[in-house]
């Protein structure tokens, strides 16, 4: 019953052509939607650049970009912290890739703790992702700053 599959695209191998790379990844990626229920979605997520080692998706665009050479049924992951490192504005890419967004994991930076430790306007976020009717679930991925009670202040309910 599990609707979303995170899929990695993979870092780079220093003695393989990047195109040849890129190749298997998109293969790949076409496997695993072949083999899931019609009704899943598998996601791709940019990652900060140099963190993961060398791995090529690390913008909006870029996901975007392996979505529509895939097809169907790839959508965008939509990490805070990894999107704000590389330099993306939030706000403009909830509303350029709003449509393509099919998770979303909180996590502040700098830092990568809870919301509300770093520069990220979560408000912000939230109303753009609200805007762009983003509906799924939003995942807390990060490393608390202390106490992991204490750090979880920043959540309210309705």
């Amino acid at each position: 019953g599990c609707p979303v599959f995170n899929a990695l695209y993979g870092t780079r191998l220093p003695d393989v052509a990047s195109q040849e790379q890129d190749a298997c990844a998109l293969d790949n990626l076409r496997a695993a939607v072949a083999v899931l229920p019609s009704s899943a979605t598998v996601v791709l997520e940019a990652l900060t650049i140099g963190e993961n080692g060398d791995y090529p998706l690390t913008t909006c665009a870029s996901v975007a970009a392996v979505a529509d050479a895939v097809g169907p049924r790839i959508g965008l992951l939509f990490d805070t912290y990894h999107l704000t490192n590389n330099g993306e504005d939030l706000i403009e890419c909830a509303r350029t890739y709003g449509d393509r967004i099919a998770h979303v994991q909180f996590a502040d930076s700098p830092g990568r703790h809870e919301p509300g430790t770093g520069s990220i306007d979560f408000g912000a976020v939230v109303a753009a992702l609200t805007t762009a009717d983003y509906r799924g679930w939003v995942a807390a991925e990060y490393r608390p700053a202390g106490d992991t009670v204490d750090g979880l202040g920043w959540v309210t309910t309705p």
